[in-house]
C-alpha cells in the first residue's frame, strides 16, 4: 500500500471511529435528558440521570488523558520524537467527539421542551348492572418533546384507573399499523373514604379486610368499593391525537390463600348483586392550549 493510500485509510478510519463515538454519546445525551425533563431521572432505580453520567464521563476522560500523557512521557524517555507522538495520538479528538455528541443530544432534547400538562376529562360508562355514565376531571401529560403525543391520563379523583399509554420520557415506538394496549391501573392515595363511587351501585353488606394484630385485637380496613372489587383487562383501545378510548373487562377477584393474620369479610355473597364480570369504558379528551382536543 502506497504512503498516500495508507494516509487516506488511516484518516478515514479515524473519522469513522470518531463519528461512531459521537453517535453513541449523542444517544446517551438524548436518553439522559429525556428522563431528566420528565422528572424520572433516578440512578438508584436504574433510570438514566445526566448528573451521574457526567461525573462518570469526567472520570473516564481523566483516565484517558492520564494514560495518554503517561505514554507520551514514556515515549520521550525512550527518545521517541515528540512530533511523531503528537501526530500519532490525537487523544483530545476522542474526548471532543464524545462530549460533543453528548452535549448535542442533550441540547436537542432541551430545545424540544419537556412534557406538557393538559387539562382534560374522562367519561366513564359502566355496563350492567350499573348502566351509568359519569364524567370526572383529569390531567393529561405528553411525552417529552412531543406535545401532541399523550403519555398518561390521570383522573382527578382516587379509586379510578389512570391510563399509561407510553413512557413520558421516551415514548414507545410503534410499528406501522401496530396498536399497543395501554396500562390501566387503579390509583390509591391511601386516604380512607376518598375513593370514587360510581352511581347506581347495588347495595350489599360491605366487603372489607380484617387484620389481626399482635395483641389479639383486630383492625377493620376501609370497605372495598365497587371499582376496586375487580381485576381489569384491556379489551379494546383506540387513540386519536389528544383523545382516546379504552374498554376494560372487570373480573371479581378471589380472596387469597387463608392467612392467620388477615381475612376478607363479605368479599362474595350468595346471590351477590355485584356481578362476576362487568365492562367499563373510559373515554378521555385532553384540551390543548388553544382549546381544541
Amino acid at each position: 500500500m502506497s504512503s498516500r493510500l495508507q494516509t487516506v485509510f488511516i484518516s478515514t478510519s479515524v473519522v469513522v471511529v470518531l463519528v461512531l463515538i459521537g453517535v453513541w454519546t449523542y444517544g446517551h445525551g438524548l436518553e439522559d435528558w429525556r428522563y431528566q425533563l420528565a422528572g424520572l431521572a433516578d440512578p438508584f432505580l436504574g433510570r438514566p440521570a445526566p448528573g451521574l453520567n457526567v461525573i462518570a464521563g469526567l472520570l473516564l476522560s481523566g483516565l484517558i488523558a492520564g494514560a495518554v500523557l503517561a505514554a507520551r512521557r514514556r515515549g520521550r524517555r525512550m527518545e521517541t520524537s515528540p512530533r511523531r507522538v503528537d501526530r500519532a495520538v490525537r487523544w483530545w479528538w476522542v474526548l471532543a467527539a464524545g462530549w460533543g455528541g453528548y452535549a448535542l443530544g442533550g441540547a436537542s432534547v432541551i430545545a424540544q421542551g419537556g412534557p406538557v400538562d393538559y387539562a382534560g376529562s374522562v367519561r366513564l360508562e359502566f355496563a350492567a348492572p350499573l348502566n351509568a355514565v359519569t364524567e370526572v376531571a383529569a390531567t393529561c401529560r405528553s411525552v417529552v418533546g412531543e406535545p401532541d403525543l399523550i403519555a398518561e391520563v390521570v383522573p382527578a379523583v382516587d379509586g379510578l384507573h389512570r391510563i399509561d399509554l407510553r413512557s413520558v420520557a421516551v415514548g414507545r415506538p410503534r410499528a406501522a399499523g401496530d396498536v399497543i394496549p395501554p396500562n390501566a391501573s387503579l390509583m390509591n392515595d391511601g386516604v380512607p373514604g376518598n375513593d370514587f363511587e360510581p352511581p347506581n351501585v347495588p347495595e350489599r353488606p360491605p366487603a372489607y379486610l380484617e387484620v389481626r394484630l399482635d395483641d389479639g385485637t383486630t383492625r377493620r380496613e376501609p370497605p372495598l368499593t365497587f371499582v376496586r372489587a375487580y381485576d381489569y383487562q384491556v379489551e379494546r383501545f383506540l387513540e386519536s391525537g389528544l383523545a382516546g378510548r379504552v374498554e376494560l373487562l372487570g373480573t371479581r377477584f378471589e380472596a387469597p390463600a387463608v392467612d392467620s393474620s388477615v381475612r376478607w369479610v363479605g368479599l362474595t355473597l350468595p346471590n351477590d348483586p355485584w356481578p362476576d364480570i362487568y365492562r367499563l369504558t373510559l373515554t378521555w379528551i385532553c384540551h390543548s392550549a388553544t382549546g381544541s382536543g
